[in-house]
């Protein structure tokens, strides 16, 4: 009776491995390549940040303040802001010592006055038929405040411009905005978001060459308010955020609180009428922003001269005279006479020619009769 020989252990394992990749469970261990996410792009960035801009129509706030100019703080103050579309803007920012900063608009101006500038005055500028003034964004002016609020709906034909490209910190993306010509003054807009958030994390203001930093606004932290036309909506604000200005080396740090901080809520009646108003204030003189400000040069209009075709051929084409001769009246096309002190067109234009030697006869070239002989044919 012949007995099995009894098969080894490793003869087993390699029939085993052989079976279970056979039947696939070597392709199941293997992990499933990862899916690119797709690249936000820029439509859809400004999408959602102008459908949250665009349902803050009113805003009352009481934030708390921190201002410096140059390297020097000025303390720590409380404010009130409050704004209403289109135009209609104030912050008021006080101290234990009194007024510190006034800023604001209405459909005619806006103004700003500082108690420790160094000329005693109160700026101003008058808004034209469109809501413009001659002035850069990055004036100290209400524009640039409302922009960094995340408040300045981009239209259509900015947004057609715009592009999206990776950040250089970690989750975080930058919309570029192309170059504008505002207020004289050609500007190009740099802002940054947080990617996973999509949430704007810093605006920055550039020179026409993007390489000269204007003004700058960070954003630390949002506040979600509930919308005051719609309680079961809620709207994104900064709560905090740190205004730069870096030509009038001024700084701000405003922070918001959840409570004091109203949206889309009626102003009171009886403060309403004096909020949107310059105030008039003892020994500051009031100066105009737009005075020094010479207005660009009118271009006149372009002329276009065009040469005139060849005629066809087999047109016979006359003595060359002037037009308006043999006693008919001068028109505007008419050529200006010359005078005995004026010898030719070509003096005025260019000046009097220079002068040159008498051309030798040796180089003049010779008369020749065969453009007449061909030219009979024309006159037969």
């Amino acid at each position: 009776m012949r007995y099995a020989r009894p098969v080894s252990f490793a003869a087993l394992l390699l029939v085993v491995q052989t079976g279970c990749r056979t039947a696939g469970v070597d392709n199941l261990a293997r992990q499933a390549p990862v899916v690119a996410r797709p690249q936000l792009d820029a439509q859809t960035l400004i999408t959602e940040h102008n459908r949250n801009a665009e349902r803050i129509e009113k805003i009352s706030a009481k934030p708390s303040l921190s201002v410096s100019k140059g390297r020097r703080p000025v303390g720590a103050a409380n404010g009130y802001l409050a704004l209403e579309r289109p135009r209609n803007f104030r912050l008021e920012v006080r101290s234990t010592g009194g007024d510190v900063a006034d800023i604001g608009s209405n459909h005619e101006k806006f103004w700003f006055w500082t108690k420790d500038n160094d000329q005693k005055a109160i700026f101003y500028c008058d808004y034209d038929e469109s809501g413009k003034t001659p002035l850069s964004p990055a004036t100290l002016q209400p524009e640039w405040i409302v922009e960094a609020l995340g408040l300045r709906v981009i239209s259509e034909d900015e947004a057609a411009g715009c592009t999206v490209t990776p950040g250089t910190d970690p989750d975080t993306l930058v919309l570029n905005h192309a170059p504008t010509r505002t207020g004289g003054e050609t500007v190009t807009r740099v802002t940054v978001l947080t990617k996973s958030t999509r949430r704007i994390k810093e605006h920055q203001l550039f020179a026409g060459d993007a390489k000269t930093l204007i003004a700058r606004a960070v954003i630390e932290d949002y506040l979600q308010i509930t919308d005051g036309n719609h309680p079961e909506e809620t709207v994104y604000l900064p709560k905090r955020m740190k205004l730069e200005w870096t030509r009038d080396r001024l700084n701000l740090d405003v922070t918001f609180a959840q409570g004091s901080t109203k949206i889309n809520e009626e102003f009171p009646a009886d403060k309403y009428a004096a909020l949107f108003v310059e105030d008039p204030r003892h020994g500051y003189q009031r100066v105009d922003l737009a005075a020094g400000i010479k207005p660009l040069p009118q271009q006149g209009p372009t002329t276009l001269r065009e040469t005139l075709p060849a005629p066809p051929t087999g047109v016979k084409l006359g003595e060359p005279a002037p037009l308006g001769v043999d006693g008919a009246m001068r028109t505007e096309r008419d050529p200006v006479a010359l005078s005995s002190t004026r010898t030719s067109l070509r003096d005025d234009l260019l000046g009097p020619a220079l002068p040159t030697a008498p051309e030798p006869s040796y180089a003049k070239p010779e008369v020749s009769t065969r453009w007449r002989a061909s030219n009979s044919s024309f006159e037969r």
